[in-house]
């Protein structure tokens, strides 16, 4: 733990002197370090610059404006940012990470909203118009832990797969398996995967001619036979029953039946049953509960800078704390002898249960604790230690656990009742409907 310690605060001070050599920013009132943590401590979520500034003129005694941060941190280019990142994600894989486990990487995007004036480009758009960007995530869904999060902007959006390609030509990736959901269904995907030889599941849209007859005049035709004859498709069912209340107001259950094809590259059937095939990309759902992570508890839903660099500094920012938290959690994890049987308290029953970590209350405790030693690479035992027991929180619960989904949000709630066969009639479907939603709404406390 110690050598893993002395590894990160070698990282932080390395890279303080390499801003000092390397940039116009001289030691004045404001020091490297301040900057830091400035635009470190920003990329939390809920606090604006003003606080940040005022916190830290509060610790060094000082009284300097928010404009004076600013201007220093602009002279701090986004490769030093980007040195760090890559710097602890090499400790991580070399430290901690369990290199036996196949890597699978499960990729997505997310959208995210800033006050860009589409990538700075001239053009007709009115100054602070809102604006939606592309965000890329590759997310290890073993490790638990991103591989990468990049902002693409504005241009870029509805455009994964092509961001996808260039991604994996760019980092040169192979040796891993991708794992993605219908937004990238690609004859073209698939051949790019493949001639990269990497192994891939994707979900399969319905309409797609690998689950039926090919058409003579399609351009893909010659693709989609080799596809057909190379790779392997699995179809299954899973089936999923909803609560809701009739036009009577009783609770009725019904059951719907959602359908998945996948198609995977992955020809060992015997290590990889069409079992494990359905495993791999049902773990696919983790970069989903990433995203809400990292909207949670960091700055990321809306981006208020005007430079895309500066936004890029955030994203830096995020991952570099998501993989120290991550470290600190694994590292407490091999410490602790964990207990996973769960006692109910009202018949006190034992059961079995997986346990994990309070992710939000650990990157809260770092940005309120030690961000500043971290930054400063004056972190040691006796701090981490003390700072493990008051902010690591276990959380256990129960396996294959599950709750119903209700809306606390007035119409949020949707139910495709069209779909299913009931045996209402078709006119009372949609005041069955309403009826649900008002329902809801009921609970809630206006």
């Amino acid at each position: 733990m110690q050598a893993i310690l002395n590894n990160i605060n070698n990282i932080f001070k390395t890279t303080t002197d390499k801003i000092y050599s390397e940039t116009k920013i001289r030691n004045s009132k404001i020091s490297i370090s301040d900057i830091l943590l400035y635009r470190f401590k920003y990329s939390q979520i809920n606090i604006t610059k003003q606080q940040i500034v005022s916190e830290i003129n509060f610790n060094n005694k000082e009284v300097i404006n928010r404009t004076s941060f600013y201007r220093k941190d602009n002279n701090i280019p986004l490769k030093f940012y980007k040195n760090i990142f890559i710097s602890i994600k090499k400790l991580y894989n070399q430290k901690i990470k369990d290199n036996n486990k196949m890597d699978i990487i499960a990729v997505d995007g997310t959208y995210i909203n800033n006050n860009i004036f589409l990538d700075n480009t001239q053009n007709n758009t009115h100054k602070n118009t809102l604006q939606t960007s592309l965000c890329m995530g590759y997310y290890n869904v073993d490790e638990h832990i991103p591989i990468d999060l990049s902002f693409r902007g504005n241009k870029n959006k509805n455009n994964e797969i092509r961001e996808l390609k260039k991604w994996i030509s760019c980092n040169k990736i192979n040796n891993i398996t991708i794992v993605a959901d219908r937004a990238y269904f690609s004859y073209e995907l698939y051949k790019f995967l493949e001639e990269k030889k990497i192994k891939y599941v994707v979900r399969i849209k319905e309409n797609s001619q690998l689950l039926g007859n090919i058409n003579k005049n399609n351009q893909n035709k010659k693709l989609i036979k080799d596809l057909k004859s190379n790779n392997r498709v699995i179809t299954y069912e899973i089936a999923i029953k909803k609560k809701f209340l009739n036009k009577n107001k009783k609770e009725e259950i019904i059951e719907c039946k959602n359908k998945y094809t996948l198609i995977t590259n992955i020809s060992d059937k015997i290590k990889f049953d069409d079992i494990k095939i359905k495993e791999i990309y049902n773990d696919r759902w983790k970069i989903e509960e990433y995203f809400k992570y990292i909207k949670n508890n960091f700055n990321i839903s809306y981006l208020k800078e005007k430079k895309i660099t500066n936004n890029k500094k955030l994203i830096y920012c995020n991952l570099i704390i998501t993989y120290f938290s991550s470290i600190l959690e694994k590292m407490y994890m091999k410490s602790k002898t964990i207990n996973k049987i769960k006692k109910c308290r009202k018949n006190k029953d034992s059961k079995e249960c997986t346990v994990v970590v309070n992710k939000s209350n650990l990157v809260k405790g770092i940005y309120g604790s030690i961000l500043k030693k971290l930054i400063e690479g004056k972190l040691n035992m006796d701090i981490i230690n003390i700072f493990m027991k008051t902010n690591i929180i276990l959380v256990k619960n129960e396996i294959n656990r599950s709750y119903d989904r209700e809306s606390r949000i007035p119409f949020t709630k949707r139910l495709n009742l069209l779909s299913i066969e009931s045996k209402f009639k078709p006119k009372n479907i949609i005041k069955t409907y309403f009826y649900d939603v008002f329902s809801v709404c009921e609970k809630i406390p206006w």
